[in-house]
């Protein structure tokens, strides 16, 4: 059972997103505020983070960004309602982001996710 980092300022879809994680037997720990959640990126170990990308102040891919440097062994995963965008792609590509999810999440996706913890 791995500790999971989900991160969205939207609250139906972090709890949708902390229920499938703790439905998969692991332990979501949620924020809605990504400064937040970089954090924790710095205090805890977690196996896993969902980040959001368009949220207030630091968007998803910045906070990939600070989780590729100080939580290097955490696979981060990008959810986006603008999957195809070319910042996306491009966070792929670059490595901060191992998938990329299309918003709204559905279950099969978010446990897809998981399945190598």
């Amino acid at each position: 059972m791995a500790k999971v980092l989900v991160v969205d300022d939207d609250e139906s879809v972090a709890r949708l997103v902390a229920e499938v994680v703790a439905f998969c037997k692991h332990t979501p720990v949620v924020f809605d505020d990504p400064f937040a959640a970089a954090l924790a990126l710095r205090e805890q170990e977690f196996g896993a983070m969902l980040t959001d990308y368009m949220m207030p102040r630091l968007d998803g891919i910045e906070l990939l960004s600070i989780a590729q440097e100080t939580s290097p062994r955490t696979r981060r995963v990008l959810i986006t309602a603008a999957p195809n965008e070319e910042l996306v792609r491009e966070a792929l590509r670059a490595g901060l982001a191992q998938m990329v999810i299309a918003k709204p999440p559905s279950i099969a996706d978010i446990r897809h996710s998981l399945a190598w913890l």
